[in-house]
């Protein structure tokens, strides 16, 4: 993700690499100087901050989106917006960090709670909402026609990012310290009832060497609080949007109007 920095007229650009392709945030921050800094920044995560404030996902990104940052001697309050987003989306839980008073790394056990779907059309730039519209559009459309929606990827000219995300995989820890504990995976599978034709809900637990089923009742559960696995990190996949397809019966399928 990039990150856009304003102060005054001067322009500070900095080099990104990441996913699979620039994605970006823009970031405006000043002071009561008046003072403006431009930064183009890239990160290849978005960290979900924690404070007594955090309950939810959502609340981490907009303690971390509009944080304040030292630049020189200069204190400088921002707010950052995505002006790109990749297809598949990395959120940090930031449960770990460097406690002053004792001089050690802590672990923050509060709960974060978190969805199997994830929308950051709120995140993002005004410019890239109009992005997004589009795919946002084709999604209400297909949903209101009660037809099944044509997902694509990155790599498909026909389909249109829409800023919602599926969760695939989280990385769990187990245990109080930061210096210790057990990582654990766990993925969805994607499996199709040959019945139904409609998704199975199906996870894998990872642990060591031993795989575990799992249901996604048991992926929502990972939102800390205590000493079960708790997330620290997430991955999201984006949902593409194509016209909704319709049953033609004398020239075949064709888009809807």
């Amino acid at each position: 993700l990039t990150l856009t920095l304003i102060r005054h007229n001067a322009q500070l650009w900095l080099p990104f690499l990441g996913g699979d392709g620039p994605a970006g945030l823009a970031m405006d921050r000043g002071e009561a100087t008046g003072e403006t800094r431009s930064e183009v920044d890239t990160v290849n995560y978005l960290k979900c901050n924690i404070s007594i404030d955090v309950n939810h996902l959502a609340d981490g990104f907009r303690l971390q989106l509009n944080e304040t940052r030292e630049i020189g001697n200069n204190v400088f309050e921002g707010h950052a917006k995505i002006s790109k987003l990749p297809s598949h989306l990395v959120a940090q839980i930031a449960r770990m960090y460097y406690k002053v008073d004792i001089q050690q790394k802590a672990k923050i056990l509060r709960a974060v709670t978190f969805a199997n779907t994830l929308d950051v059309y709120e995140f993002c730039s005004d410019e890239y909402k109009k992005v997004l519209d589009k795919g946002r559009k084709l999604r209400a459309k297909a949903i209101e026609m009660n037809v099944d929606e044509v997902f694509g990827d990155s790599s498909d000219p026909d389909a249109y990012i829409t800023g919602h995300y599926e969760l695939v995989s989280v990385l769990t820890h187990k245990g109080r310290s930061a210096d210790s504990g057990h990582y654990t995976a766990w993925a969805k599978n994607f499996i199709t009832d040959e019945k139904t034709k409609k998704p199975v809900d199906s996870w894998t637990l990872f642990d060591d060497e031993t795989p575990h089923a799992k249901k996604e009742e048991d992926i929502l559960a990972l939102k800390g609080g205590g000493d079960h696995h708790m997330a620290y990190m997430l991955v999201y996949r984006a949902l593409y949007a194509k016209e909704p397809i319709a049953v033609n019966d004398e020239s075949g399928a064709k888009p809807m109007e």
